[in-house]
């Protein structure tokens, strides 16, 4: 009769090991991850180091948008509420800012997701990318606003409003 020996951890060859080390941090900032608000948080800097998505910083910097690295949260959180209620109030869909974004010429802006207008709008975004993000939705607000104003659009102006009757 053969006798087992205890179950041990199999010894971790260098790419387990890797994959291991990969999952931990991932698991690790999904842990960090902050619903909800973001007043709880002050000065931009969180007990972890927050992702900032390269791209953004870029294209912020490329369309010559400067985004206050002073930003209260609680100023965020105001900006992301009046943003959701402007954008239903002229009838635009998340979808819709999105694809309008990349009519805006701005350089290095092209077109965000769906899923990053609804993070935005819902606080789910770091705190940095909140902040690069503030100023090209402000932008796009404003020229939303003027086009929806003067309902007659100049031809030659970028397109920021859905063609077409309003989404409800």
């Amino acid at each position: 009769m053969t006798t087992l020996a205890p179950i041990s951890e199999p010894s971790l060859t260098p790419t387990h090991q890797h994959l291991h080390g990969s999952y931990h941090s991932m698991n690790h900032m999904m842990s960090h991850h902050h619903p909800g608000t973001l007043s709880g948080h002050t000065g931009g800097h969180h007990g972890h180091s927050a992702v900032h998505h390269p791209v953004i910083t870029a294209a912020v910097a490329a369309a010559g948008l400067h985004p206050d690295t002073d930003t209260d949260p609680r100023e965020l959180e105001a900006f992301a509420e009046r943003f959701k209620q402007r954008r239903i109030k002229l009838g635009v869909t998340q979808a819709d800012v999105g694809k309008a974004l990349a009519n805006l010429k701005l350089p290095g802006v092209g077109a965000l997701s769906q899923s990053t207008i609804c993070r935005f709008e819902s606080l789910t975004l770091s705190h940095n990318n909140m902040i690069a993000l503030k100023p090209i939705l402000q932008a796009w607000l404003e020229e939303a606003e003027a086009q929806a104003k003067n309902k007659r659009r100049d031809p030659d102006a970028p397109s920021v409003l859905p063609a077409g009757e309003k989404k409800r």
